[in-house]
């Protein structure tokens, strides 16, 4: 089983569950692209679910994150090697999300980057 670094809380307010965790890299599913993720941003919402306000929504353990960007490495054939970028759904909250090295997610659910635009600036 190969496994990749990840930020994955197993209980609310804990601070302990913030530090990074060897998990399996998630396998996809049909329409689904796994993304190598190159960064991910804080969102008011990720904050909130750590501390328990989303527990009626999340399932624990959970990978946190829901904006990410990065290059598809599996999935459709055309997608595969773009550069893309999502945020929302349920990633983070029912899907594990964005701080990982890897993000299992739906085709529908990343925008291709357009070349020239350098994700250091979104």
């Amino acid at each position: 089983m190969r496994t990749m670094k990840a930020i994955q809380i197993h209980q609310y307010k804990n601070a302990d569950d913030f530090t990074p965790r060897d998990v399996p890299i998630p396998e996809i599913k049909d329409s689904e692209v796994l993304v190598q993720v190159r960064y991910a941003g804080i969102n008011p919402s990720d904050l909130a679910n750590t501390q328990g306000y989303f527990a009626d929504h999340t399932i624990l353990p959970r990978i946190i994150g829901r904006a990410f960007a990065g290059t598809v490495v599996q999935g459709r054939s055309s997608l595969l090697g773009k550069t893309v970028l999502g945020s929302g759904g349920d990633v983070g909250f029912t899907r594990d999300g964005a701080f990982a090295e890897y993000l299992a997610i739906p085709e529908e659910g990343v925008v291709e980057v357009p070349s020239g635009l350098d994700l250091e600036h979104f």
